[in-house]
């Protein structure tokens, strides 16, 4: 294609880049593993420089994106995004902007950059590799064919196109007047000197005219290497290259003559549709891949939203409940130590007792004593937190009040506890409950009458005689021995005489007291009551101690119910576990043998006999082999089998690991 004037500079410029010949050279040899279909360097000059047919340059872009990222969705609006990209991952300067487009750059930085994209693709070589069909290797290494005595050294590349690049030549230094140590001084550093900046690569042939006129300079050449390179050019290199630029250019008059004959109208008119339709259908296709790439994008962010919504939420509902932890946490602190603070108060004040420091008080407790002397009490003593009213502990541990819930303790060594509880009088226990605490006491005392003084008085003597009668006293024998005690007897029918008497029955007959009996006869009643408390004191603790069994035994049960629960749960994660791998274990053998059957389908092979039981694969042979092995009989053995497969034709398989050879 003819190039226009006014381009001819830049034609200059774009040829006299290596950048461009590698760019072309890696295209003829791998376009194919970069998606295209065909490459051609003319038209891919023209379309870079004139930029009449962009859309090649754009698909040319993306193909090489495409194998570069491995991404399906490169598009018109995100190709040079991705491209920019490329250049941070290496942290390098992209000339492609938000003000400027790719085709807005000046030809030199189009260069560079498809040429960093082909380049690229060698930084993942297994990769790149797996995309290009078995060939020689030693067709991809490009050597120089030549040089001339001028140091000049000649590239030819896959498009028939020869280069020269010329020598790198450093700048002669500056002559200075002096001696010649000097002068020698300065010679020997010009060797490090810089390289004046020239264009080193040029186009030397390109047309057949070209080539038929550029050996003629070495041709009576009397350097030895311009006559190997003039000989190697005109007996190897050019007949080749004009042959293919002989058929290139007759198929490019075959395509112009096609383009260029004759067609009627109706002709033109439907291909003129057809164009039509195809462009419709072309962007039809698009518009469906841009919306269906909005919506996944859409989809996508949604997604995304939704997940950050989530995760926020979630957050969030921890921070709340670490606050509720910490603020109930604190609460309870702040109640445990006023309870504990209460506590001691309690403990401080009932120690001190009422009336400290002279403060005024009230003493009325359930004995009915409304008077107390504080300097001579003994009797510990215990104030309600409501009414302020101080009352006996030990009245209110004998004296259950059958309308109150209060817990009241009975024994003197709890003195102490009761002294820290929050003690409610009965009478205040009694509001609370809206029960009239007065109209309970009178109710017991309802059945007696009021008496005089004369008739206390009487009462009381005939108390003290009643005791006086019922007094008993020892009755001992000649040696000493108990054996009867006297006193008023007419309640059990038995009577005693005098001292020397023994108790007899309403039959005449003595009765015989054992030891225990006789000193449980001769107890005072304050024997008696002290007695009764130590029984009633071992009744309790063997109640408390039957309690803290049971519930010993109780907390063992549980216990014993919690590692037996642990201990299924165990189980059924390991009996979980073993099923899991066994059914692995049958999907990865039963995926071994679809790729053995696979493969047998492949190499045409047939089986003979099953898997082995130490899972060794079953003999293979060619299919080919099937109609001439010979018939076996059926009593015949496996041993037999293998012999006449083995004479058959002198043929054996061998199989390993699943692979036949």
């Amino acid at each position: 294609m003819e190039i226009p004037e006014d381009l001819e500079i830049t034609l200059q410029e774009v040829r006299s880049q290596w950048e461009f010949a590698s760019i072309c050279q890696f295209l003829n040899l791998f376009y194919n593993a970069v998606g295209l279909e065909t490459f051609d360097t003319d038209e891919f000059e023209t379309d870079l420089i004139t930029g009449k047919s962009n859309a090649n340059i754009i698909k040319l872009q993306m193909k090489l994106l495409k194998s570069l990222t491995g991404l399906n969705n490169i598009l018109l609006d995100n190709y040079q995004n991705l491209i920019v990209n490329e250049y941070k991952k290496r942290n390098l300067e992209c000339s492609i902007t938000e003000e400027l487009d790719f085709f807005d750059l000046p030809i030199r930085e189009k260069i560079l950059i498809l040429y960093n994209l082909c380049e690229w693709q060698f930084e993942n070589a297994d990769n790149f590799r797996a995309k290009i069909t078995e060939e020689d290797q030693q067709t991809w290494r490009v050597d120089p064919i030549g040089y001339d005595q001028k140091g000049n050294t000649y590239w030819l590349f896959d498009d028939n196109r020869l280069y020269k690049e010329l020598p790198e030549i450093t700048a002669k230094p500056k002559s200075r007047k002096g001696k010649r140590r000097h002068r020698r001084e300065t010679t020997t550093s010009s060797t490090n000197s810089p390289a004046v900046k020239q264009n080193r690569w040029q186009l030397v042939c390109l047309t057949s005219e070209d080539w038929n006129n550029f050996p003629k300079q070495f041709e009576n050449s009397k350097h030895q290497v311009e006559k190997d390179f003039y000989e190697f050019v005109t007996t190897y290199i050019i007949p080749k290259v004009l042959d293919a630029l002989k058929s290139k250019e007759k198929k490019r008059r075959l395509q112009e003559a096609i383009l260029h004959r004759k067609r009627s109208s109706r002709i033109q008119m439907k291909e003129i549709e057809k164009f039509e339709r195809e462009r419709k259908a072309e962007l039809e296709r698009l518009r469906r891949e841009e919306e269906l790439r909005i919506k996944r994008e859409e989809e996508k962010r949604r997604k995304e939203e939704e997940r950050l919504r989530q995760i926020q939420l979630e957050r969030e509902r921890r921070m709340k409940e670490r606050e509720e932890k910490i603020r109930l946490r604190e609460e309870q602190k702040q109640k445990e130590r006023e309870e504990r603070e209460l506590r001691e108060m309690r403990c401080r004040r009932n120690e001190e007792g009422p009336g400290r420091n002279g403060e005024p008080f009230e003493f009325r407790c359930i004995c009915n004593n409304n008077e107390i002397d504080i300097e001579h009490n003994e009797i510990p003593l215990i104030v309600c937190e409501k009414c302020n009213v101080w009352m006996h502990i030990p009245c209110l541990a004998m004296k259950l009040l059958r309308f109150t819930e209060q817990p009241l303790l009975l024994y003197e060594d709890d003195i102490e506890d009761w002294k820290r509880i929050l003690f409610i009088c009965p009478r205040c226990k009694a509001k609370e409950l809206n029960i009239d605490y007065d109209h309970v006491i009178r109710k017991k005392k309802r059945g007696r009458p009021k008496l005089s003084e004369e008739e206390i008085k009487l009462k009381k003597q005939e108390k003290l005689e009643k005791r006086r009668k019922s007094k008993k006293r020892k009755i001992t024998n000649e040696n000493g021995e108990v054996v009867a005690v006297s006193g008023d007897t007419s309640n059990s029918g038995t009577s005693v005489t005098n001292s020397n008497s023994v108790i007899i029955d309403s039959n005449g007959q003595p009765i015989k007291l054992s030891k225990y009996k006789l000193k449980k006869l001769e107890e005072t009643p304050e024997q008696r009551a002290e007695r009764e408390r130590l029984k009633q004191e071992r009744k309790e603790l063997r109640r408390k101690l039957r309690l803290e069994k049971k519930l010993q035994l109780k907390l063992e049960r549980r216990e014993q119910r919690r590692k037996e629960r642990l201990e299924r749960k165990e189980q059924e994660k390991l009996q979980k576990k073993l099923e899991r791998e066994k059914l692995r274990q049958e999907k990865k053998e039963k995926m071994q043998m679809e790729k053995l059957m696979e493969k047998m389908k492949k190499k045409n092979l047939i089986v003979f006999g099953p898997v082995g039981p130490d899972g060794q694969p079953p003999l293979l042979v060619p299919n080919q082999l099937r109609q001439h092995r010979p018939r076996v009989r059926k009593q015949s053995t496996t041993q037999d089998n293998n012999q006449s497969l083995n004479n058959c034709n002198s043929i054996s398989v061998s199989v390993s690991e699943g692979k036949c050879s």
